[in-house]
């Protein structure tokens, strides 16, 4: 992991423009209007409280880049205090995260994280509710977008991690559609650094850090040293047009195939059903918005081409007949 993020800070280092420690401009983040709010501060223990008692926790090898939901607790606190402490390495360690840590009632829940949106009736968070993700020192996670169309509200809790972040244009989603969904090589960010336009950094090292990427922002992280962060979805009406075209692009992009399964396209079938889904609840809320009918009608759009999509999707093909 040494030698691939070396070779990431060096090239951004060798970049001719200055970038600086948070973002100057909105091209990948939404101006966070408020801090977030909470009864206690979010902590470590916190994070480790909904490790134990989510339901299925998604610890993912750095190293070998593939998720094993089979990790036993132990070997992933041990995995992380190892790293941790900068013993020297063996060739059958792993070096393991976790992601998507489901908040639970005895751990993130309990502090009552909460954003003050100035006007909460154009916002709609997922259902889903908050989760986090604890990365040892030395993880990276390539370059990659998360969803279609939410925006992502994130508070840094702590540790110390660069993000590197692009805008997802036209010439940017061109380039990254044949990487979408597909494995990490090692190589991919750097890559991505000399073919993305738009890149900005975003370097957290202050706990309770909020920042919100934009729709489909693509972004790659580094850890420093043990870092977690939580998040959680959210649709909001002034990035609806936004929101909508990537939606788009989404749904063009399972109709592309790129080498995926039909499973694997199913699945990313299902994620944008969830996207229009929250988006038809926040429509629901506005129903005196001045664009509501136009909304109402293009998510019907949306949902008229998912519906095509599906409908091939299911279909099982046919066994060859053995002669």
């Amino acid at each position: 992991m040494e030698e691939i993020g070396n070779s990431i800070i060096k090239k951004l280092i060798s970049l001719p423009q200055n970038l600086p420690k948070f973002p100057t401009d909105h091209s990948t983040l939404h101006p966070v209007e408020s801090p977030p709010t909470f009864r206690c501060i979010p902590s470590t223990s916190d994070i480790i409280s909904d490790l134990i008692c989510s339901k299925s926790p998604n610890f993912y090898d750095f190293i070998n880049r593939y998720g094993n939901p089979d990790v036993e607790y132990p070997i992933f606190l041990e995995s992380m205090l190892n790293s941790c402490e900068g013993k020297p390495w063996k060739e059958n360690r792993r070096l393991y995260g976790a992601i998507d840590i489901d908040a639970t009632a005895d751990g993130l829940e309990s502090c009552g994280l909460e954003i003050p949106f100035r006007n909460p009736q154009e916002h709609v968070q997922s259902d889903e509710g908050w989760v986090s993700s604890w990365t040892p020192p030395g993880a990276i996670s390539h370059t990659h977008m998360d969803f279609y169309g939410s925006t992502q509200y994130f508070v840094h809790i702590s540790g110390e991690k660069l993000w590197l972040m692009w805008p997802p244009t036209e010439r940017n989603l061109a380039f990254f559609s044949t990487l979408h969904k597909q494995p990490w090589k090692a190589d991919r960010t750097l890559k991505c650094i000399e073919m993305l336009e738009g890149l900005q950094l975003l370097y957290n090292d202050s706990p309770l850090t909020p920042f919100a990427l934009k729709p489909n922002t693509l972004h790659a992280c580094v850890s420093f040293s043990s870092s977690i962060h939580s998040g959680i979805r959210v649709c909001s009406l002034p990035y609806f047009d936004l929101s909508y075209s990537l939606i788009e692009w989404g749904i063009g992009w399972i109709r592309g195939k790129n080498g995926m399964t039909r499973s694997e396209l199913t699945e990313e079938a299902d994620a944008i059903q969830y996207e229009i889904n929250m988006w038809s609840i926040l429509v629901k809320k506005n129903r005196h918005h001045r664009h509501f009918t136009t909304i109402k009608d293009k998510l019907k759009e949306l949902t008229v081409s998912l519906v095509e999509i599906r409908k091939k999707l299911d279909v099982v093909p046919p066994l060859f007949a053995v002669k």
